[in-house]
């Protein structure tokens, strides 16, 4: 379903995986982040391990296989053992460790021996392991096992590049889970740290940006935090927060954040402002800002105004009624690769 929903009807990850944990209610709190975790990492290793699906199922994944009436899709059936396989991939390669899910996956695979990576083993050296060990116990004998770069990152990414810029340094880090980042909102950072250390999430402060705490890996949902419900932080990278911090806008003052999607960095600037003044908050996605009006009551700031914009210009009567305009263009989102790796698979070189 999630493969589906993604590849095929374009979908972010991120809502198709939401909407799947809100149906599986009796899955445990931990079990759920665990879960979560390892089918974000399917689509971060994607360019491998789609090799272990049926090629048919990968021709409707990749929209070269169409039903007979024009536009119908093919229906698309993962066998268990197959998505098992994918999973299980996926959680060796991100090396997280859940001994239960490692556990099953390995017996509907027949997989005695999981691969363990050695001191010495680089990023790539340690994906064949992996992908030859199940492509082994699925008989996918005649799969080839060297990884290559286009199986990290969309080749045509390349291409694109400056010529002397880093590239195989690029490839290595789009596949490392990304460090999360919390934003004191309302309360000091080190005292969120500690409210936060109260339920079992290790956290600490940064040592130059005042309110960015990083969080440790943790099973704890964060969302179900009574300090999440009352808007005493919110979730956002730290380059973002840093943004904010650079637009500087002072109480009082209008603002107008263009590009704002889903409002990490309008929040930020509303904090900054100390609800005070007005920040009109606009984007081409209508459905973004729907997220940023709930962020705005969660936090209880009243000093934002959503208005879906379609980058024509403004009346000539808003023009020129702005102290500041925080612009976040040109935006491929190829940035955001390694919170939401779907996007590289979904990208394309037109599009950026």
């Amino acid at each position: 379903t999630v493969l589906f929903e993604v590849f095929v009807e374009r979908r972010p990850l991120d809502p198709v995986v939401n909407a799947l944990l809100r149906a599986k209610k009796s899955m445990k709190s931990d079990r759920r982040q665990r879960f979560c975790d390892t089918v974000i990492g399917v689509f971060r290793w994607w360019g491998i391990l789609r090799r272990l699906l049926h090629p048919e199922d990968l021709a409707i994944l990749d929209g070269r296989l169409r039903g007979p009436a024009a536009g119908e899709q093919v229906e698309l059936r993962i066998s268990d053992r197959s998505a098992a396989a994918l999973l299980l991939g996926a959680l060796l390669l991100d090396e997280i460790s859940e001994a239960h899910y490692r556990k099953e996956w390995s017996r509907l695979l027949g997989l005695r021996r999981l691969p363990e990576r050695g001191r010495q083993d680089s990023l790539f050296e340690y994906a064949e392991k992996v992908f030859a060990a199940i492509a082994e116990a699925m008989e996918y004998r005649q799969q080839r096992v060297q990884i290559i770069d286009g199986d990290i990152v969309p080749s045509w990414c390349e291409s694109l590049l400056p010529e002397d810029f880093p590239w195989r340094k690029l490839v290595s880090w789009v596949q490392r889970r990304p460090p999360l980042w919390l934003r004191a909102q309302g309360i000091g950072a080190e005292q969120l740290c500690l409210e936060l250390s109260h339920h079992g999430v290790a956290a600490r402060c940064h040592e130059k940006v005042a309110e960015a705490v990083r969080i440790d890996p943790t099973r704890i949902n964060l969302y179900s935090l009574p300090q999440f419900r009352s808007g005493a932080f919110e979730i956002q990278d730290l380059a973002s927060q840093c943004i904010a911090l650079v637009s500087s806008p002072q109480p009082g003052e209008r603002w107008w954040d263009p590009c704002a999607g889903a409002g990490g960095k309008t929040l930020a600037l509303a904090a900054m402002m100390n609800n005070k003044g007005t920040i009109v908050a606009g984007d081409i996605r209508g459905y973004k800002l729907e997220d940023l009006r709930k962020r705005a009551r969660r936090a209880g700031f009243s000093n934002i105004e959503c208005r879906e914009w379609d980058g024509k210009p403004l009346r000539r009567k808003q023009q020129g009624k702005f102290d500041g305009v925080l612009v976040d263009v040109p935006c491929s989102c190829s940035v955001t690769w390694r919170r939401n790796p779907d996007a590289k698979w979904n990208t394309s070189p037109q599009e950026v």
